[in-house]
């Protein structure tokens, strides 16, 4: 009988280790695949505000344009990763908009409130791919783990779920 107790205390500390290191590792994945996407989310809320700022430099000028940036209340910190290709998409869309008013007023890029801000916007394209691809590494080591079992078990009694890939392809193209 004593047999029988060990061998079933050994087994539940088995287990129990199992659910601790597969709990733990879940945990550490999905924290990383957040904070890089929280990264994204930060790229896109401040090009967005970058934007909105030589907007009004050009209101403030009276010069004609269609730059409409969003509602910076309305940009969150946690957004899908379709969320926020659909936000890189429209920075990009601006910023091309941005472009053609630059070249008809090329006076703008030296304006002071508008030159530092455009310096970031220039550097828009070169930011968000390197940070599209650390989170798409993330989030692929987070799917992989949670794809298997045990691991697989845990996520689902954690509600966790596979992430979303950001996949965006920049048609952006920068000026020589």
């Amino acid at each position: 009988m004593i047999p029988f107790i060990a061998v079933m205390i050994v087994l539940l500390v088995i287990v129990c280790t199992i659910i601790i290191v597969c709990s733990n590792k879940i945990g550490k994945l999905d924290l990383k695949a957040k904070d890089l996407g929280s990264e994204i989310d930060t790229l896109i809320w401040d090009n967005n505000h970058k934007l909105k700022c030589v907007a009004e430099v050009l209101d403030e000028k009276k010069i004609e344009h269609t730059i409409e940036p969003e509602d910076i209340g309305m940009m969150v910190i946690g957004m899908s990763a379709t969320l926020q290709m659909a936000k890189c998409t429209k920075i990009e869309k601006q910023k091309n908009e941005l472009d053609e008013v630059l070249e008809k007023h090329p006076e703008i890029r030296e304006d002071e409130k508008a030159s530092a801000h455009l310096t970031k916007l220039d550097k828009f394209t070169e930011e968000i791919v390197p940070a599209s691809l650390a989170y798409n590494k993330a989030a692929n080591a987070f799917n992989s783990y949670i794809s298997v079992f045990p691991a697989s078990l845990i996520a689902s009694y954690q509600k966790k779920s596979s992430k979303e890939i950001f996949v965006y392809t920049p048609t952006y193209k920068e000026k020589a």
